[in-house]
């Protein structure tokens, strides 16, 4: 009886975490006006070894609490499974510059406007907004995915960027600061992985 209970508390609780990251990505939480969401893992979308996933993660999670950033750990699918994090009011420039301090190929920033709705923009490594989309899809039609999706638990969403062929992309450039005290660069010679 005490292990139904307790399964009924973890479902409770993860749906509490799910429903707190759907109305952020809707805009629909008052104290977020902006949100990013990135991995430190496979820079570049090159596979790495789950020890230097681990480990890059770990960096990019001390990074964003030296700085006073909260998140949630969520998976994402975009090609490869990896470990993300959905990181809530943080800047643009600051997600750039993680972008490419963990040479990822790129992030998903998001920022509030009107009618309390979120605007999603795919963002390159060195600052282009290759798409700008006012739309996230949470319940049945994300469940049906099975790649470009994030994930909490077994809930998904996802945001519709480059599905709409005939919309012309959009290319702006932002400055990305340095703002960090030591260097994390990629390589696998962290770990000294052979190839």
């Amino acid at each position: 009886m005490e292990k139904i209970k307790l399964f009924h508390e973890f479902i409770a609780i993860n749906e509490t975490t799910f429903s707190r990251i759907a109305q952020t990505m809707k805009g629909l939480v008052e104290s977020i006006d902006t949100v990013g969401i990135m991995t430190a893992e496979n820079p570049m979308g090159e596979k790495m070894p789950p020890e230097y996933n681990k480990y890059m993660l770990s960096e990019l999670k001390r990074i964003l609490r030296d700085n006073n950033y909260g998140f949630h750990e969520v998976m994402g699918k975009y090609g490869n499974i990896e470990n993300s994090l959905i990181i809530p009011n943080i800047s643009k420039n600051f997600m750039i510059s993680l972008c490419e301090k963990f040479d990822q190929e790129s992030i998903i920033w998001g920022e509030k406007i009107e009618d309390n709705k979120m605007r999603f923009h795919y963002i390159e490594q060195d600052g282009t907004v290759i798409e700008s989309i006012d739309e996230v899809f949470i319940g049945e039609e994300a469940q049906k995915r099975d790649d470009f999706f994030t994930w909490v638990q077994t809930r998904k969403f996802y945001i519709p960027f480059f599905q709409q062929k005939d919309k012309p992309k959009e290319k702006k450039t932002f400055f990305k600061p340095r703002v960090y005290q030591r260097n994390v660069k990629h390589s696998k010679d962290i770990f000294n992985f052979e190839d």
